[in-house]
């Protein structure tokens, strides 16, 4: 059963802050459309030229495993190390808030897509602006409604094995 953990205002505040403090802690990333879903996140993220060979980003939040070591390194500045650091200080913050340290916040992995044109970008912007209205249909919601429409206009976007980039 998939949970709907931001369904709480205060675990979709920390999300919302953990997403918009990124620019702070990555200087070459600025931030573009998103939304805090009850049980999951969209955002589109713009990772600009990195900086001058020699200069790494500071880690803003490495999460720890349960046994309390770091998790493998990634990166620095890469798209992975900024979901990394999104996820762990959002969680950070969910767990102060629920009295749960070490708890279970996302799933272990995220997916991600190379928007290769404006007339996608502008598609997938859509897509996030209308998602909270379309979640009695979302395949994230637990209690989905099916919907044949639903799925023909956004298959492209939400299946992770999607090749296509229309509909």
């Amino acid at each position: 059963m998939k949970r709907t953990v931001f369904a709480d205002g205060r675990f979709a505040d920390a999300v919302d802050k953990a997403w918009t403090s990124l620019p702070a802690h990555f200087g070459h990333v600025s931030l573009d459309a998103f939304v805090v879903m009850p049980n999951h996140f969209h955002g589109i993220v713009w990772i600009h030229e990195q900086p001058a060979a020699g200069y790494v980003d500071a880690q803003h939040v490495a999460p720890q495993r349960r046994d309390g070591r770091h998790l493998p390194r990634v990166l620095p500045g890469s798209l992975g190390a900024i979901v990394r650091s999104f996820k762990a200080a959002s969680t950070k913050t969910i767990n102060e808030l629920r009295g749960s340290p070490g708890g279970t916040v996302w799933q272990r992995n995220y997916y991600d897509r190379i928007v290769r044109n404006e007339d996608e970008l502008n598609r997938i912007r859509q897509y996030i602006i209308d998602n909270p209205l379309k979640w009695a249909t979302d395949p994230e919601n637990p209690e989905r409604v099916r919907d044949t429409g639903y799925e023909r206009m956004w298959g492209w976007l939400e299946s992770p094995t999607a090749t296509r980039l229309w509909p």
